[in-house]
């Protein structure tokens, strides 16, 4: 019931691959493959900057980025599917909510029903001051 009325891997699925996320991570990646294409290749095999300058560099990283751009969301959803996998949210939820007070989970209900109750509330103000003035008994039910 969890995973189908609250929260499903198919919405974590559609989080984690959503284009969007990775272009907040674009700027990141552009600067850590701009670095290992500058300096740490370099460090590591040295005769390639021999060979190698920043028009060269340039066009590795545009490509690069672009490669990544396209395999992304692959590995995501690929990801997402292991965790799938690998866990169980209802048993998690339940685990969690288990180990609650019932002060704590009175409190948490309380304020997610807090303007739900005071919807009905009002109405059973309105409806007791209706029914219970002088000249409407025939407006409700008895």
């Amino acid at each position: 019931m969890i995973s189908i009325e609250f929260l499903s891997f198919e919405d974590i699925e559609q989080k984690i691959a959503n284009p969007q996320n990775l272009e907040k991570l674009m700027p990141m990646i552009e600067a850590h493959v701009d670095n290992f294409l500058k300096n740490k290749l370099s460090d590591e095999m040295p005769f390639l900057s021999l060979f190698i300058g920043n028009k060269t560099i340039q066009s590795l990283k545009k490509t690069f980025m672009q490669e990544l751009e396209t395999l992304f969301p692959q590995i995501m959803k690929t990801y997402a599917g292991h965790l799938q996998e690998e866990l169980d949210l209802e048993k998690i939820v339940i685990e969690k909510v288990s180990a609650f007070s019932t002060d704590k989970l009175e409190d948490i209900l309380y304020q997610i029903m807090s303007k739900e109750f005071r919807f009905v509330e009002i109405l059973g103000d309105h409806w007791f001051y209706y029914r219970y003035s002088p000249g409407n008994d025939h407006l409700f039910f008895a």
